[in-house]
């Protein structure tokens, strides 16, 4: 409702103006609840919220996993979802190993359909595999535990969270 878009507005300001990492996260994680419950005011709220978020990944490259975090919490709009899902996707090369969990859970959640879904999936595997063959320690050569400890770490985190 009306409250909704006041504490929105006041989360996007804050998060503009502040520079600590871990007051932006706090931030982060609490503006899910400020978004708009009815379809007809999602898409404006959720086209708030995106400018907000690629400024922020623009000035502060060290924001990519709070963002991705909050992305994969948000209910946004088909369009938006396609985007976080697009965002998640080009940062995969980029994220650390530790972050996967939190990447993973921004792409299955923002899939706007079956494809998406498979290519994200395919995505994560290829990403396993490179991570693999550069891991000295581990001669298993299956990625499937590897994947399966990811998701469950990024549900369980979502389910606890």
């Amino acid at each position: 409702g009306p409250g909704d878009a006041q504490v929105r507005s006041v989360l996007i300001d804050a998060i503009s103006s502040l520079e600590s990492t871990v007051c932006r996260q706090a931030l982060l994680d609490v503006m899910p609840c400020a978004m708009p419950v009815e379809p007809t005011e999602l898409e404006e709220a959720t086209q708030q919220v995106l400018v907000t978020l690629r400024q922020l990944l623009l000035e502060d490259s060290e924001a990519l996993l709070p963002v991705l975090g909050c992305l994969s919490l948000l209910p946004l709009s088909r369009k938006g979802r396609a985007e976080a899902w697009n965002v998640a996707l080009a940062s995969l090369p980029i994220v650390s190993e530790a972050d996967l969990p939190v990447l993973s859970r921004t792409l299955l959640c923002n899939a706007t359909s079956q494809d998406d879904a498979f290519r994200a999936l395919e995505a994560l595997r290829t990403e396993f595999e490179l991570l693999q063959s550069t891991d000295d320690d581990d001669d298993d050569d299956d990625p499937v535990p590897f994947i399966a400890h990811v998701l469950v770490a990024a549900f369980q985190n979502d389910a606890n969270g």
